[in-house]
């Protein structure tokens, strides 16, 4: 019974996605909405973007040492929407925010805000 589901490469990364990625990216989405509004009221815009890129390294790793490597762009995807689009407006605006950092020349969250660029 069911020894015929997912037999071809096509069909396990289908399942895959159905059954397994879209969950994986639906709880890190719920997981990072969650955490990132508490960093932001807790942290610094610095140490806020220093905590966004750990999280993403870590997905990051996870899904190269755990997953399909097709989840990779979806999740970094969604982890960059909730840990940084979410709250550009509060990043910006924030009394250590962008213009803080460029008053006081923080090389550091100037260069962590050009990595994510990419993203």
């Amino acid at each position: 019974m069911g020894s015929n589901i997912g037999n071809s490469p096509e069909q396990k990364l289908r399942l895959y996605r159905e059954f397994l990625e879209q969950k994986i990216i639906a709880a890190a989405s719920e997981y990072f909405s969650k955490f990132s509004r508490v960093w932001m009221t807790q942290d610094s815009a610095p140490a806020y973007l220093q905590k966004v890129d750990k999280c993403l390294q870590a997905e990051d790793y996870r899904v190269k040492k755990y997953l399909h490597p097709t989840t990779l762009d979806v999740l970094i995807k969604e982890c960059y929407l909730r840990l940084l689009r979410d709250h550009q407006r509060d990043l910006l605006q924030k009394n250590t925010g962008l213009n803080s950092m460029l008053e006081e020349n923080r090389e550091a969250g100037m260069t962590l805000l050009s990595t994510f660029e990419s993203i």
